[in-house]
This record gives structure tokens, C-alpha cells and sequence, in this order.
């Protein structure tokens, strides 16, 4: 097993530069991100998607293909970045959870204010807890950044971080179709 492991990785550090195809993956998931957003917010009804637009965006660009290349492109940054100490992840984690939630005011909370200000119906008001705390790929980004800070913090081994991603795995699994009920909700 260790001479399989072996053929496969490397001990020492083999590519130092850029990746200028890495970067251009960026770039497009970039916009393919901003033009998945604007469908989903801006368009109304899956029923009025007469050719399909909406969902293609949405459910083959910005699901399957876009955010697990999305993740991808996160995981080769942190492989390949020399920022990659667990205090340094952990803050860029932090960073990057306050962008998230600030995407959210943005694109969630204050057009549901702009709603509320012209209608003046309350029920605007009422989709702002979940329009702030919704997830998205930043999100799960930032989070992801904090857990390998705490993996290499606790200077756990690539097969222990393996296992700990296959645990997670299942227990994501088992609770994938759990839904908390609200207070709101009776």
C-alpha cells in the first residue's frame, strides 16, 4: 500500500509557480457565479423558463459543474499556497465567511428592505433571517477553510483526513434530508 502511495504523491513540494489554468477555471467559475446569482434571484418562476435558461444556470452550471470546480480550484489554492498555516486558514476562512454574509445583505436582505419600504407588506420582512444566513459556496468555502485549519492544527495525516472526510461524508448523509422547524412555523 505504501509503494502505491508512493507512485502517486510526493514528499517534496514539486510545483512553486502559478497556474495559469488554474486561474483561468477561476476566472470563469467567477462568472459563471455572478450569472447563476442573477438567475436565481432575479428570475420569478421555473414555469416561465420557456427555453430553459434558468435551469441550465442554476441547476447544471451552478450545481454539478460549478461548485464542486469550485472547491477544486479552493482545494489547489490552499496545496499550492505558502499562506497554508492553520492561523492564516482559520483568518482566511473568517474572511471569507464575512464576504458570504455580506453577499447575502446584499443580494438577500436589502432588496427584501426595498420590498418592505415600497409595499410595506411585513412579509418581506419576515425572509430576512433566512436570506442572511442562507448558504451558499462562500459559505461552505469559509467553512471548509476553518476545518483544515483545525485538521492541520491537529496534524492529522492525509489518511486521517481522509477519514474524517468519510465520516463527515456519512453524517451528512444521514441528517441531508433533516429540517429543523422553526418557531414561525407551526
Amino acid at each position: 500500500m505504501r509503494k502505491l502511495y508512493d507512485n502517486f504523491f510526493d514528499s517534496e513540494i514539486i510545483n512553486k509557480g502559478r497556474q495559469p489554468e488554474i486561474d483561468f477555471v477561476k476566472f470563469v467559475l467567477i462568472f459563471c457565479l455572478a450569472i447563476v446569482h442573477t438567475f436565481c434571484e432575479v428570475s420569478t418562476d421555473v414555469q416561465l423558463d420557456v427555453f430553459g435558461v434558468r435551469y441550465f444556470w442554476d441547476s447544471i452550471v451552478g450545481g454539478p459543474f460549478g461548485a464542486p470546480a469550485f472547491i477544486f480550484c479552493m482545494g489547489m489554492g490552499l496545496a499550492y499556497s505558502g499562506k497554508n498555516t492553520p492561523q492564516k486558514l482559520f483568518f482566511r476562512g473568517i474572511s471569507l465567511g464575512i464576504i458570504a454574509y455580506i453577499l447575502n445583505l446584499i443580494i438577500g436582505v436589502i432588496p427584501l428592505l426595498i420590498d418592505y419600504a415600497i409595499t410595506g407588506d411585513k412579509t418581506y420582512l419576515a425572509d430576512i433571517p433566512y436570506m442572511f444566513f442562507k448558504n451558499d459556496i462562500l459559505a461552505f468555502a469559509a467553512l471548509a477553510m476553518m476545518l483544515m485549519a483545525l485538521l492541520f492544527y491537529l496534524k492529522l495525516s492525509s489518511s486521517q483526513i481522509v477519514i474524517v472526510g468519510l465520516v463527515l461524508q456519512i453524517i451528512a448523509t444521514l441528517v441531508k434530508d433533516y429540517h429543523p422547524k422553526s418557531a414561525a412555523v407551526a
